[in-house]
């Protein structure tokens, strides 16, 4: 019974191990690897620093909206709480 698994296998393995042979060596594989690599690098698009200075001035941007916004919810949930100070009966 092994022997009929083993001989139904022996195909499978054949063709598995097939493109490792063909390679002969792990040369033809390493040059594959690097020119997809070379590939990749290219294709990533390449910031100047003027884009660059321009994303970094976004992300300020962006932190100090979400700073302002904050501090607005805040004054906001204050206002709603307490009301206005201005308004207070006893305010001269």
């Amino acid at each position: 019974m092994a022997m009929k698994s083993l001989k139904r296998w022996i195909p499978v393995v054949s063709l598995a191990v097939a493109p490792l042979a063909y390679a002969q060596s792990s040369e033809a594989m390493d040059s594959v690897r690097q020119a997809a690599s070379h590939a990749v690098v290219a294709a990533t698009p390449v910031k100047s620093v003027e884009e660059q200075q321009i994303d970094d001035l976004r992300k300020e941007l962006d932190a100090v909206r979400s700073d302002l916004n904050a501090q607005r919810e805040q004054e906001d949930r204050r206002l709603m709480v307490i009301g206005d100070p201005d308004s207070h009966s006893l305010w001269p």
